[in-house]
């Protein structure tokens, strides 16, 4: 089932989707990771055509602009069957190939935003573990 980002952007809340945001790196697998292609979310990495998982027409009726900058254009998913709700992916509006230029999991706490604050703190002690010279905000 797709949803257009504006629809999704208007029915959410800023917290959930601050929350959204914050789970970017949320559940990367890493396996000796030297390369941030090495980083995958439900197989996908960056530096991937996103035709290899979504058609061409799916992919142009579910971007959107959502920057002021008319250079990169994004694109969500919902999932079933995965241990994400979905995922958001950007690509340069010029690309025929649709190479995603960042890629986030999406994972939604609807009305337990402490749960999401718990599922931070793990991530932030994951990433923490595997880049040592990390600064979070």
């Amino acid at each position: 089932m797709f949803i257009s980002v504006r629809f999704m952007l208007d029915s959410w809340k800023m917290k959930k989707l601050l929350a959204i945001l914050v789970l970017i790196l949320c559940f990367i697998t890493p396996s000796q990771a030297d390369d941030i292609r090495d980083f995958q979310i439900e197989g996908m990495s960056i530096g991937d055509s996103l035709l290899k998982y979504e058609t061409k027409e799916t992919i142009l009726q579910n971007s959107s602009n959502l920057y002021k900058i008319d250079e990169y254009h994004s694109f969500v998913s919902f999932l079933s069957d995965s241990m994400y709700d979905g995922y958001q992916a950007h690509y340069n509006k010029n690309d025929d190939k649709f190479i995603m230029v960042s890629l986030e999991g999406i994972k939604l706490f609807k009305n337990d935003i402490s749960k999401c604050y718990d599922l931070r703190k793990e991530i932030v002690l994951e990433v923490k573990k595997i880049f040592n010279n990390l600064n979070l905000l």
